[in-house]
């Protein structure tokens, strides 16, 4: 029952032309691989998924986005509905990201360091069009690629924005983040119990479907999974059908 409440959403980090993973966003600590991000995509899409989150790495690390031509291709070429992130500032970005067809787009430092826009963008675009990234290393936000340590704890964080209306909140627990080594279960528990009205999707060492089942049953939205995939640990032909 729990199982088919879950939502499993591949994941692509983008950096320089090719699919990566950082270790707990560390750049110097990047692993690239052999997939090219528009024939991955087209796999997700044939093996029945409907969504993919995209980060754009390059436009996190130069605070503008960068891969607007390979996001394009893929929206073109696939019937994914995507999720994208990173280096998303101004107005002109989140415009002209819906203009190309992304379904949703994930604010995370902005919503930091200037919420007033992101305000006026829930405004704008609504609630449903809008996710609220929360990167968290020993219950702190973090912001500019987990680079920068900020003094809003988790709980009063996601309690503002709740107030002011977000609906949809990624909630990566960095200590595990592209390590794959096992999904932060009971952190996942604690916060669907603080925020049982937010749709919050886990991410960071997702590595088997018990973990699934898991996080499924504590109430999570969904579930991003990016390195597992990339390294054979969870195939995506057992993903669509769990």
């Amino acid at each position: 029952m729990y199982v088919l409440m879950l939502k499993i959403i591949p994941s692509i980090d983008i950096y320089q032309g090719k699919i990566v993973s950082l270790a707990q966003g560390d750049f110097n600590q990047i692993t690239y691989y052999e997939k090219n991000p528009i024939d991955f995509s087209l796999e997700v899409s044939e093996t029945g998924f409907d969504r993919l989150q995209i980060i754009d790495l390059d436009g996190t690390k130069s605070k503008k986005v960068q891969n607007y031509q390979i996001l394009s291709e893929i929206i073109k070429n696939s019937r994914l509905r995507i999720q994208f992130g990173g280096g998303v500032k101004t107005g002109e970005d989140i415009e002209k990201l819906y203009d190309i067809g992304v379904h949703q787009v994930i604010i995370g430092s902005l919503a930091v360091n200037n919420p007033k826009k992101l305000l006026s963008w829930l405004q704008k675009y609504g609630p449903e069009k809008i996710i609220l990234g929360a990167d968290v290393l020993n219950g702190l936000i973090r912001i500019d690629g987990w680079i920068n340590q900020t003094e809003f704890k988790l709980h009063d964080y996601l309690t503002n924005y709740q107030w002011h209306g977000i609906k949809n909140v990624i909630c990566t627990d960095i200590v595990h983040d592209g390590m794959s080594n096992g999904a932060s279960v009971d952190f996942y528990k604690q916060l669907k119990k603080k925020f049982p009205d937010l749709r919050i999707s886990a991410r960071g060492g997702i590595r088997s479907l018990d973990e699934l089942k898991a996080l499924a049953k504590v109430g999570c939205y969904s579930v991003i999974i990016g390195r597992s995939i990339q390294e054979g640990i969870l195939q995506l032909k057992e993903l669509a059908a769990f």
